[in-house]
């Protein structure tokens, strides 16, 4: 029973000693913003719609080239059925093969496919520049939760201050009451107004740990794997005495480099040639085939130069008699 309980002081002793000595997790507004460019789940599905656009643009690319198909077939007859290779009824049993090559090639289609290699060339545009707005909004969204979690600590911190301050004008209020000096009014006041303190203090401690968790959502990181803190951006004195650009700049520039805008405006091209690679489909079509091939069977072929039948000849042998 000693042993046990000697034991379970010393386990208990390395668990506070472990909890004492955990690290904490120092977090910036650089790191929280490559964190969530690592971990967002939307940004992730950005990035396999971009590359399912480079498949089908390279698909696109693939479609102007002949196609190329082979087949082989070997095969056992039995009973009684007429040999085409032998040019006679048997019955017997047979093995026969036809190894053949074909190629099909589009040379008129409407222009479909020129249309929709630029239909897949705009939504490989779109594509990216979805990816890259995708990033700003992720920046943007971390950069606001950032600073409301900075925000609420600056408050928590001013609002113990005030706490500190009116718990020692509490205190110097009942001393002065308690000599006289003072009145119970004057205490009852400050002890209301210490009282509504500590409710803004504990409102303001649950809205820190509501953006806290805001922020490590928008991480994708899991609040219980150990205590994070989130340090505040130091922001030097010359950088908040940058002159602005008028707003007329701003604007222009905005618009001319919006990720948004460019992948809307790809977009609605891509549309376009879409529509036009459907309507092309309405003329017809002229494709070019080809095909060699050749026969084998295990009963002999005829020669096609002299006419004689060989009942042994080898395969390779009758490849060029059945060649077509």
């Amino acid at each position: 029973m000693k042993k046990t309980l000697i034991f379970m002081m010393i386990t208990m002793t390395l668990l506070a000693h472990a909890q004492d000595t955990e690290e904490v997790t120092v977090l910036t507004l650089d790191d929280c913003i490559q964190t969530a460019l690592e971990r967002n789940i939307q940004l992730k599905q950005a990035r396999n719609s971009q590359l399912i656009a480079e498949s089908n643009r390279l698909q696109s690319i693939m479609n102007f080239f002949p196609s190329l198909s082979a087949g082989v077939n070997y095969d056992y007859f039995f009973g009684n059925f007429f040999d085409t290779n032998a040019a006679r009824q048997v019955s017997e049993t047979t093995s026969s093969s036809a190894p053949n090559i074909s190629s099909n090639m589009v040379l008129f289609n409407g222009f479909s496919n020129h249309f929709q290699l630029s239909q897949r060339k705009h939504e490989l545009v779109a594509a990216s520049e979805t990816i890259k707005n995708t990033e700003i909004s992720v920046e943007s969204n971390i950069l606001a939760f950032y600073l409301s979690v900075i925000l609420d600590k600056e408050n928590i911190k001013i609002a113990r201050e005030r706490v500190e301050l009116l718990e020692a004008q509490l205190e110097r209020e009942k001393k002065r009451e308690s000599v006289g000096v003072g009145n119970l009014e004057s205490v009852y006041n400050f002890q209301g107004q210490l009282a509504n303190q500590k409710l803004t203090l504990n409102n303001l401690e649950n809205t820190l740990r509501r953006d806290l968790l805001t922020l490590f959502q928008s991480m994708q990181l899991n609040p219980n794997d150990g205590e994070v803190e989130v340090q505040a951006y130091d922001v030097q004195e010359e950088e908040l005495l940058l002159e602005a650009d008028p707003f007329d700049v701003v604007l222009e520039e905005t618009l001319s480099s919006s990720p948004a805008l460019k992948a809307a405006s790809s977009s609605y091209e891509a549309s376009r040639y879409q529509f036009k690679s459907a309507k092309a489909q309405l003329y017809p079509t002229i494709t070019a085939f080809g095909r060699i091939g050749s026969n084998y069977s295990s009963n002999g072929a005829r020669n096609p130069t002299n006419g004689d039948f060989e009942p042994d000849a080898s395969f390779s042998r009758q490849m060029e008699f059945n060649e077509f």
